[in-house]
């Protein structure tokens, strides 16, 4: 299995304002799985919110879509 992850559409996201549509950030990751492996994806996130720093991690085992094709 390789994995190769796209650097992320921007770092920054602007204050809320609830004139225009929610912002967000995208991130392309490319994964090339030709024994058709299970793909777990352990993730990390870290924010401020209100002048707090917040710390999220989490994992997504086996949870992406069967009609998405791995290559």
């Amino acid at each position: 299995m390789r994995i190769k992850l796209q650097n992320p559409s921007t770092s920054d996201l602007p204050v809320y304002n609830p004139i225009l549509p929610p912002q967000a950030i995208t991130q392309i990751l490319i994964v090339s799985n030709p024994n058709k492996e299970p793909v777990r994806l352990n993730y990390k996130l870290s924010y401020y919110l209100s002048g707090e720093q917040i710390n999220e991690s989490g994992e997504i085992d086996n949870g992406f879509p069967s009609s998405i094709d791995l290559i």
